[in-house]
């Protein structure tokens, strides 16, 4: 029989344990959420700096859609493209998809988007629209694509798996120390299945803040 004091203390230890988990994952998403806005900030401005992160990203990115298998008839939704819509890009530019949406639900990351996609010569291919991910329509799409950045991205996720069409392709991106609730999420809704799990560790990002690529469909 467990002593009371000893069954306390354990209980303790395990809720410091749990808080310190939580708070590392906070800590982690404040520093990457940063961590992308400056560079999709300044990349945005400084055509250099937007070559270097262009050509590091978008090889982890062509990466992910070269798993998913992408027609340039696709019809693609982009949740939480920031101010430099990197995704989009890529999927426009390198994939050739012609039916890119990407949302965002901060206003001066849209407009910052869209001036990206109209300096680049997107706009035929791409639209960035202002959206809430946990709310927006994705029935009419393809693919899929949710962002790390995306918040609240647990709730986003539940809302894309729930309401995709059947067969739909789902592309979930999360840093490495807050994997957990995107795991606990996709086992918890069986009615996706797993295909293929990717990491990525490439510049700007070092460890511990690389990331990892669910790519689930629905059945």
């Amino acid at each position: 029989m467990s002593h009371p004091a000893t069954v306390s203390s354990v209980n303790e230890s395990c809720g410091a344990m749990k808080f310190k988990q939580k708070l590392l994952i906070h800590l982690s998403r404040k520093f990457s959420g940063y961590m992308w806005f400056l560079a999709d900030t300044l990349t945005g401005k400084l055509d250099g700096l937007a070559q270097l992160y262009d050509r590091s990203i978008e090889d982890a990115y062509t990466r992910d859609f070269s798993v998913v298998g992408l027609s340039p008839d696709d019809r693609v939704l982009h949740i939480g493209c920031g101010a430099y819509p990197l995704t989009d890009i890529t999927l426009a530019r390198v994939s050739g998809v012609k039916h890119v949406v990407g949302i965002d639900n901060d206003p001066k990351a849209v407009r910052s988007a869209q001036a990206v996609i109209a300096k680049k010569q997107l706009h035929n291919q791409v639209t960035i629209e202002h959206g809430d991910g946990r709310g927006y329509p994705v029935k009419p799409f393809d693919i899929i694509v949710v962002s790390s950045c995306a918040f609240p991205n647990v709730e986003i996720l539940k809302h894309v798996i729930t309401t995709a069409k059947k067969q739909g392709k789902i592309i979930v991106r999360e840093l490495d120390v807050a994997i957990d609730p995107i795991v606990e999420c996709i086992k918890a809704h069986t009615e996706v299945v797993l295909k293929q799990r990717i990491h990525h560790i490439v510049f700007p990002f070092i460890e511990p803040f690389g990331w990892q690529t669910f790519y689930l469909i629905k059945k």
